[in-house]
């Protein structure tokens, strides 16, 4: 590279590109130009290194996809072809081993099925076992509570009985109060009539 500074046609004849695809490199990757003289951007070398260095790797990607895969198919025929073909005989005992290892597997998880199905069956037991016996528990825990509260329950109605018969024995007395200050306030009145009726015979007896 002879000048300092290049140009976009100029860096696109240097690495024979079209200067169409250094415009759109530049203006995609957002490049600023180092220099301008009279409205042309100039480039110093670190970016046109930059710039050959991608084209040239975009190449060599098209050039690599470009290739027909006709080479790598004839590789794989001839490895293929180069591959022993096995024997009939051999083939009959792996399949015969084959299914011998498969029945193994099959026995093996049978029984390993019985023995799960087991150990589900027993863990089921023992948690219904153990879901019973809370059950039982608080059951009884409800008995005694209930035993109690009947007790309470008793013992609130002797003493709501033991109420009522003291206010019965209250009205009671109350009663026989009224009765007896009913009588007195009778036999006062009859006192101060008799009074009155011995007074006035006394007058009677002194007229005549």
């Amino acid at each position: 590279m002879a000048k300092k500074w290049l140009s976009v046609p100029e860096i696109a004849e240097e690495l024979g590109i079209n200067r169409q695809r250094v415009y759109r490199y530049i203006s995609k990757y957002r490049i600023d130009y180092d220099k301008k003289l009279k409205n042309v951007n100039y480039y110093g070398e670190p970016i046109v290194k930059q710039i050959q260095e991608h084209f040239t790797v975009v190449d060599r990607v098209s050039d690599i996809g470009q290739k027909s895969p006709s080479d790598t198919r004839k590789k794989e025929n001839s490895a293929q072809s180069t591959n022993i073909k096995p024997k009939e005989s051999d083939t009959a005992t792996r399949v015969s081993v084959q299914e011998n290892d498969t029945a193994i597997q099959d026995n093996d998880t049978e029984e390993k099925g019985k023995t799960l199905a087991d150990k589900g069956n027993k863990e089921d037991r023992v948690t219904v076992k153990t879901v019973i016996e809370d059950y039982r528990q608080q059951f009884e825990v409800l008995k005694q509570q209930l035993a109690q509260k009947d007790k309470q329950l008793e013992t609130k109605d002797k003493q709501i009985g033991e109420k009522d018969e003291q206010l019965n024995k209250v009205y009671r007395l109350l009663d026989q109060q009224q009765q007896l200050e009913l009588g007195t306030q009778k036999r006062l009145k009859t006192l101060e009539s008799g009074n009155d009726l011995s007074e006035d015979k006394a007058r009677v007896k002194e007229r005549a």
